[in-house]
C-alpha cells in the first residue's frame, strides 16, 4: 500500500485546500489527530454499509451536519430531513447490530392506549412501568427497541394524535392475553419477525410517514433497553483493509446503492451488503424456525392439558 500522506497531499489541489479553510500545514496536523479518511464502513449485524467518499475528509472533525438554534429545532426543512435522516440510520443502525441472528425469531410489539393520550412524557412513564413489569416477570437480560407514533385519525378523528409505540424485542414466547395485562394500558398487537432480512429498514417505514414531526422536538423518537450495542464504525486504513479482506465475500450479497452529490465531500457512494444471503443459508434458518415452532406447539399443547 502506497504513502497515505503523500497520496492525499497529491490529490489536494492548493484550491480545494483553500475552499475548505485549510492549509498544507492544517491539512498535516489534522492528518496527526485527526486521521483522515474517504472510506468508511459500518457493520450491523450480518449488514455491512460500505461509503466511499470523492473528497477526503477528517475523523472527529465536523461533518457539515444540519445546524440547530438553541431552542433545538432545525432551522430550515432541509436540516429537518438531515434531522429524520440521522433518526432512522441510528435506529436502523441498533436494530440490524442486535436483532439480526436469523436463527432467533423477534417480536414485533404494537402497544396501545385506550385512554387519548398524546402527552409523550406521560406515554414514556407508562412505557418504562410496562418494561419493568415485563422484567419483573421475565428476567432483564432481553433487549429492546420501541419507537413512538401518532394515530393519523383516518379512520377516528377523535383519536388523532393518540399516542402509541412499535417495539421490536427478542424476548421469549408470549402469549397475546398475558401481554396485555402486563401492558394494562389497552389493546397489544404480537408479529413474529423473521423473513424481513433487514429489520432496521423494515422499521423505518414508521418514520418515514412524516419528514418532521414538531411534536417529537426536543423529545426521543424512540426508546432502548441499555444492553444494545452500536454498530461498529471502521475509518479510513481500518475500513481499506476491512474491505479488501472481505470484498469477494461480500459483493455477491450487495443488496442496494446509491449515489449522491455532498458539498463537503463531492460525490457519495453508498453500498449495502446483507451477508450469507445464500441458498444453503435460507435453508439451514428454515429448518431451524421450524424446529422453533414445533416446540412452541408442543408448549402450547401441554399448557392446555
Amino acid at each position: 500500500m502506497k504513502s497515505i500522506t503523500g497520496s492525499l497531499i497529491k490529490e489536494k489541489s492548493k484550491e480545494d485546500l483553500n475552499i475548505r479553510g485549510l492549509s498544507v500545514k492544517d491539512f498535516l496536523k489534522g492528518f496527526r489527530y485527526w486521521r483522515p479518511y474517504n472510506m468508511t464502513i459500518e457493520i450491523a449485524g450480518n449488514t455491512v454499509i460500505k461509503t466511499d467518499f470523492e473528497k477526503v475528509g477528517f475523523e472527529g472533525g465536523n461533518g457539515g451536519g444540519g445546524r440547530k438554534v438553541g431552542n433545538g429545532k432545525p432551522t430550515s426543512k432541509e436540516d429537518r430531513d438531515k434531522v429524520l435522516y440521522k433518526m432512522s440510520k441510528r435506529i436502523i443502525g441498533y436494530v440490524n447490530a442486535n436483532f439480526y441472528d436469523r436463527f432467533m425469531v423477534y417480536r414485533f410489539l404494537t402497544l396501545e392506549f385506550l385512554k387519548d393520550i398524546k402527552d409523550i412524557k406521560t406515554a414514556n412513564i407508562e412505557f418504562k412501568k410496562f418494561i419493568q413489569r415485563l422484567r419483573s416477570k421475565y428476567g432483564d437480560l432481553f433487549m429492546y427497541l420501541a419507537m413512538i407514533d401518532f394515530h393519523t385519525g383516518e379512520k377516528n378523528p377523535e383519536r388523532e394524535g393518540v399516542i402509541h409505540y412499535h417495539m421490536i424485542s427478542d424476548i421469549d414466547y408470549l402469549e397475546f392475553e398475558k401481554l396485555g395485562k402486563i401492558w394494562g394500558n389497552g389493546f397489544v398487537w404480537i408479529e413474529q419477525a423473521y423473513s424481513v432480512d433487514n429489520i432496521g429498514k423494515y422499521l423505518r417505514g414508521y418514520l418515514d410517514k412524516k419528514i418532521y414531526d414538531p411534536r417529537l422536538e426536543k423529545e426521543k423518537a424512540y426508546l432502548r433497553s441499555g444492553n444494545l450495542k452500536p454498530p461498529l464504525k471502521l475509518y479510513g486504513v481500518a475500513a481499506w483493509k476491512y474491505w479488501e479482506k472481505n470484498k469477494e465475500i461480500l459483493l455477491p450479497d450487495l443488496t442496494w446503492k446509491d449515489a449522491y452529490r455532498s458539498e463537503n465531500r463531492g460525490i457519495v457512494e453508498v453500498k449495502e451488503f446483507i451477508k450469507n444471503q445464500t441458498a444453503v443459508g435460507k435453508k439451514a434458518r428454515q429448518k431451524k424456525l421450524d424446529e422453533h415452532y414445533k416446540k412452541l406447539k408442543e408448549k402450547e399443547e401441554l399448557g392446555h392439558e
